[in-house]
């Protein structure tokens, strides 16, 4: 098991096998951080070097990360996940319930096991994934131009 630290940047390094993958937010020179993970994420999953991932990020579905993300299973929590940090004053992580994700947490399931994922996970939230075509362009949805 390996993990990755901003230390040893992630991004620069070959991922393969089985990935847990919980990106880190902000920007680095104006690109979102959590964008340029997800798009390696997929990437090298579907180059075939990432044999199955599970992804853990907010919920941001107008972001254009979140798009390539409908390709996959994803489980929508019934209840907010809270972080654990280390604590300085402690041995034991101490949980702060502020720092949960701002738009809800999902998990994404990138791999061949889909039903083992949905037997595990919909204990947590409801499963879903595109059913539609996705569209070509993103285009703003006015009201106006939906017909009943």
């Amino acid at each position: 098991m390996r993990f990755y630290t901003a230390k040893e940047n992630g991004l620069a390094q070959y991922w393969h096998g089985r990935v847990f993958l919980n990106p880190p937010y902000g920007k680095v020179n104006n690109k979102s951080l959590i964008a340029l993970f997800i798009s390696k994420l997929v990437s090298e999953y579907e180059l075939g070097n990432i044999e199955q991932a599970v992804l853990l990020c907010d919920c941001d579905p107008d972001t254009a990360w979140f798009f390539p993300l409908w390709n996959y299973l994803i489980c929508f929590p019934e209840q907010k996940i809270y972080f654990y940090r280390p604590s300085e004053r402690h041995a034991l992580p101490q949980l702060f319930s502020r720092h949960g994700h701002r738009f809800g947490t999902i998990f994404v399931y990138l791999g061949p096991h889909e039903q083992k994922f949905i037997d595990t996970f919909s204990k947590f939230g409801t499963i879903a994934k595109r059913v539609s075509q996705p569209r070509q362009t993103v285009m703003p949805l006015s009201l106006w131009e939906v017909s009943p």
